[in-house]
């Protein structure tokens, strides 16, 4: 340990040193990092922390297409307290690295999802709702959702909130609903009921692509349009169903998970994945000048790897992230086997990967963890995370 020091300590790695590397090199190197190290280039000197800062805003608009991580949440072995991890699947390892700032009187929320980096929190038996950046202790308080119009499930924003203005959705699965939120505002806006619109919608995945809202329904695709009801600041979500599908559309509509996800490109894609057989369709969205959106089969994804979640889909290029195969779908699933020892449980979550080239469909196992009994209860769907840009 005393010549590590000595070595640190030396002229010949003093950030003196540092601070004169080209910074055109530098710029060249930044492109290639993942968050981690990224965070770690930002503070070898004054010199790399400013590159880092200026280099930052590209990375900003680029922040949905980082590698993700796995979010695992269980109870402590000793005090029952709930635990949130992050967990590098291609690495196989958990990231011990970044320490989550999430307050201790926060264990007796109840935790909902994750958007953008950003974990939402319930406060139990109530209608109100917070969000937390876990690695700043960044906290944002929500109005309070009506609860007899509404119970909040999924949540999804529309950015990363450090960086000025955003949007939040929040869905309810149970009774169908949609609610929207412009950070500021005091009040949520609301979807309206079916027959108040005289059409039975089934509302599923949610993107905010290019200033708007777009959804997936077993009519096909939506807009979610913020209308004024005529009594001052209360707002509500028109939906305008945006194409009628055709036959074979409608049955893979109908029978399969969908996920919308924007890639790289900028392009909207929706992802099909069957339930009974386990494989994926892809379809390009297109806008056509009549203002209807059009379904293109997409048979290859070149050099771009997507993760599928249940709060919104993130597309990365394959080739800046060792281990991620391109041209393949990863999409994490919930629980799939216990062992037990004793009073804990062994817990394993599984993950498909599915390459477009080769059409088969591996499913590996991913997180692993041991938890008492009484914690199973906390373990969902393990989600991808994509932490903030923000540092």
């Amino acid at each position: 340990m005393a010549k590590r020091a000595s070595c640190l300590a030396s002229p010949e790695f003093s950030s003196a040193k540092w601070a004169i590397f080209h910074t055109d090199l530098l710029e060249t190197m930044l492109d290639k990092l993942v968050l981690s190290d990224y965070i770690r280039c930002s503070a070898v000197c004054k010199s790399w922390n400013s590159i880092v800062l200026n280099h930052k805003q590209k990375r900003i608009r680029l922040s949905n297409h980082q590698l993700p991580w796995q979010l695992i949440i269980h109870l402590g072995y000793e005090n029952g307290q709930k635990i949130f991890g992050l967990y590098d699947f291609f690495a196989r390892t958990r990231i011990t690295n970044f320490q989550l700032h999430i307050p201790n009187e926060y264990n007796s929320y109840d935790y909902c999802d994750s958007s953008r980096g950003w974990l939402f929190f319930k406060v139990k038996k109530s209608e109100i709702f917070i969000i937390i950046n876990p690695l700043s202790g960044t906290i944002f308080h929500l109005p309070k959702l009506i609860s007899r119009r509404f119970h909040g499930g999924r949540f999804i924003l529309s950015n990363d909130p450090c960086f000025g203005s955003f949007e939040v959705l929040a869905i309810d699965n149970f009774r169908n609903k949609v609610a929207h939120l412009k950070f500021g505002d005091d009040y949520w806006s609301y979807t309206k009921r079916s027959c108040e619109i005289g059409i039975r919608l089934f509302l599923s995945s949610f993107i905010f692509y290019k200033d708007r809202i777009i959804a997936c329904c077993n009519k096909g695709i939506v807009s979610l349009e913020l209308i004024n009801n005529g009594d001052g600041d209360i707002h509500s979500l028109r939906i305008n169903v945006l194409g009628e599908l055709s036959p074979e559309l409608k049955k893979l509509y109908d029978h399969s998970c969908l996920y919308l996800v924007e890639n790289t490109n900028g392009d909207l894609l929706l992802v099909v994945r069957h339930i009974v057989v386990v494989k994926y369709d892809i379809f390009k969205i297109i806008e056509s000048k009549t203002g209807r959106f059009e379904h293109i089969p997409v048979m290859n994804l070149k050099s771009h790897s997507l993760f599928l979640g249940n709060n919104h889909s993130i597309s990365v290029l394959a080739s800046n992230y060792p281990g991620c195969k391109q041209n393949s779908i990863y999409c994490s699933h919930v629980l799939t086997s216990l062992a037990r020892q004793g009073r804990f449980l062994k817990c394993v979550f599984s993950m498909d990967e599915f390459n477009l080239d080769d059409k088969i469909v591996q499913r590996i196992p991913s997180v692993e963890i041991w938890t008492e009994d009484q914690s199973v209860d906390v373990l969902g769907e393990v989600s991808w995370i994509v932490l903030s840009m923000k540092f």
